[in-house]
C-alpha cells in the first residue's frame, strides 16, 4: 500500500503559503509589534523557516503555537533568530578577501587618502565579517584610519559580536597570522583581542524596513548573504538605497549566488569577484 512519506514540516510550510493567509496574518502582526517586517520576505522562504520553528517548538497546535508568541518574548526573538539564519566564520570565501587585501582596499585607500575610510558590514552576524575586515586593515597599518560600523537584525549574534568570543570551528579559515589576537578562554573557544573589537562599533538595525534607513555614506559596504532572502521588489529597492549609501567612487561587496537588479544594475561597474564600483 501506498504511504503518504511527506515531511510534517513540508505540510505545515504549504498550510502557511497556500491556504492559511489568516494563520499567516497573525504571526506577522506579532512580529511586527517589536518592529520586525515579515512582508520583505520571500513566502516560500518564511514558510520553511516558520515551520521549522513550530516543529521543534513541540506545540501540540497552531493556537498554542500563537498563544506562546504572544506570552514569551523569549520564544518570539527566537522565531526571529529562526527566520534570519546566522552562518558565519571568519574570511568565509577566503579568495574574496584576498581580493578585498590585494586590490579593493588598497583601491579604496588611494581613492580616499585624506579621509577616514567608512566600512558598513550589513547583516554581520556575530561579526567574523568586519573583523576580518579589520585583520586586513589591521595587516595594512590601515585600521587607525578606518571607521567600522556593523548591524545585525539579530540580538543575540550582535551580543556574540560584541562579545568578541568565538569557537574553534569559526576560525576555521582564519589566516595564522591572524591567531595572536585571540586568546584561549575556554574548551575550544577563544576571545578577540581588545583593540580589535574597538575597531568596530555595533547596533540594531533591520535592513529590509526602508523607513530606517540612515543618511550617511560609505567607501565599503558589505552586504553578503542577506538580499538573496527578500522579495524581488525589495530587493530592487535594497539596491537602490545601497547606491545612494556608497560615496562616488564606493564599492559594494555581495554574495555569491546575488546579482545587482533593476535600474541600479547599470549604475555600478564590475571589479569582479563580486564586487561593484558605484559608477560616478
Amino acid at each position: 500500500m501506498y504511504q503518504n512519506k511527506t515531511n510534517p514540516s513540508e505540510e505545515l510550510a504549504r498550510k502557511i503559503s497556500l491556504f492559511s493567509e489568516i494563520d499567516f496574518k497573525v504571526i506577522q502582526r506579532k512580529v511586527e509589534k517589536i518592529g520586525i517586517k515579515l512582508d520583505a520576505y520571500r513566502e516560500d522562504y518564511l514558510a520553511r523557516r516558520i515551520s521549522y520553528h513550530f516543529n521543534r517548538s513541540l506545540v501540540s497546535n497552531l493556537n498554542e503555537y500563537f498563544d506562546k508568541l504572544s506570552s514569551d518574548e523569549v520564544f518570539l526573538f527566537d522565531l526571529i533568530d529562526c527566520i534570519n539564519v546566522n552562518f558565519s566564520y571568519f574570511f568565509r570565501d577566503f579568495e574574496k578577501f584576498e581580493h578585498l587585501k590585494q586590490f579593493i582596499l588598497p583601491l579604496l585607500m588611494n581613492a580616499f587618502q585624506h579621509r577616514k575610510l567608512k566600512v558598513w558590514s550589513v547583516g554581520c552576524s556575530i561579526g567574523a565579517e568586519i573583523f576580518s575586515i579589520s585583520f586586513i586593515l589591521k595587516s595594512l597599518n590601515y585600521l587607525e584610519s578606518a571607521n567600522l560600523v556593523a548591524s545585525d537584525i539579530d540580538r543575540e549574534a550582535l551580543l556574540r559580536a560584541k562579545d568578541g568570543k568565538y569557537f574553534l570551528r569559526e576560525m576555521r579559515s582564519l589566516p595564522t597570522e591572524y591567531l595572536n589576537y585571540f586568546t584561549e578562554c575556554g574548551e575550544k573557544e577563544f576571545s578577540l583581542d581588545q583593540s580589535i573589537k574597538d575597531a568596530v562599533k555595533f547596533y540594531l538595525h533591520d535592513i529590509s524596513n526602508l523607513n530606517s534607513l540612515n543618511n550617511n555614506k560609505y567607501h565599503l559596504l558589505i552586504c553578503r548573504n542577506v538580499v538573496i532572502y527578500f522579495k524581488k521588489e525589495l530587493k530592487e529597492k535594497l539596491y537602490s538605497a545601497f547606491y545612494e549609501w556608497l560615496e562616488p567612487g564606493g564599492i559594494l561587496f555581495i554574495g555569491a549566488n546575488e546579482s545587482i537588479l533593476g535600474e541600479s544594475k547599470n549604475k555600478f561597474q564590475s571589479l569582479g569577484k563580486q564586487f561593484y564600483r558605484k559608477v560616478i
